[in-house]
């Protein structure tokens, strides 16, 4: 969700281009990649059965996202040049019954929409008022519908051989007041005691009614490239939670 003007540079605001645009990215987060959140259970009995939410307790493992060390970046392609921006209002907790995260984890993330900026305060400003509408719907928000699935370990690049996990999240992402199904695609690395986790997802202006901000010729695509870095940490590690 980006308004008009020049590409952001360096953080620094985006030099003039010709003509003014509007450009706009329904971020997440992911992003996200939680604000407290649904638990997620499986069924007691044969194979693992669709996810139901259920009351935390205070015997559950919770890990917070971390938000000096996580954010959300975004990127918009248009036919002049790519729009590059980022959030670092990302929030959220991770809740496991079990302790194991990766196999009951409930997930609820939540990006702060009014801090999502490009370096160039004009375009800033219409992305906000006319794209984003951020004074109605503030934040952005990612929930879990079911646990993880996990793909499979990488050892290479991991802190310890089995650190780094390849998973699928499928859930819910609220973006202006709408809400659509979507399957992320994550890999987890430990980070002292905590995790990393990264992804990167394509989400689409369209489907949640972000208007088309392409100008004259300077065609914007519908797509807007969102990509997460959160870092999860303990709150109350497993072996304190009983």
């Amino acid at each position: 969700m980006i308004a008009g003007g020049a590409p952001a540079s360096g953080g620094s605001a985006g030099r003039r281009g010709r003509g003014a645009h509007q450009l706009v990215l329904p971020g997440l987060v992911l992003a996200a990649l939680i604000a407290v959140g649904p638990d997620v259970t499986r069924a007691s009995e044969g194979e693992p059965g669709p996810a139901a939410a259920t009351a935390p307790t205070d015997r559950d493992v919770v890990y917070g996202i971390d938000p000096p060390g996580s954010g959300v970046t975004f990127v918009l392609r248009t036919t002049w040049h790519d729009v590059r921006g980022r959030s670092g209002g990302v929030t959220g907790t991770i809740r496991s019954r079990s302790g194991d995260l990766f196999d009951d984890a409930g997930v609820d993330v939540v990006v702060d929409a009014t801090t999502m900026e490009t370096g160039n305060a004009r375009r800033d400003r219409k992305m906000h008022e006319e794209f984003l509408l951020t004074a109605t719907w503030p934040v952005i928000r990612f929930r879990s519908g079911a646990p993880p699935h996990v793909i499979g370990r990488i050892v290479e690049g991991a802190t310890e051989a089995g650190d780094a996990i390849r998973f699928t999240l499928s859930g819910d992402l609220e973006i202006r007041g709408a809400t659509r199904p979507v399957v992320l695609a994550l890999t987890a690395r430990r980070e002292g005691e905590g995790w990393r986790v990264t992804g990167e997802h394509e989400v689409s202006l369209q489907e949640y009614g972000i208007p088309d901000p392409s100008i004259l010729i300077n065609r914007v695509r519908d797509t807007v490239t969102v990509s997460l870095s959160i870092l999860a940490i303990p709150r109350n590690p497993p072996n304190d939670a009983d």
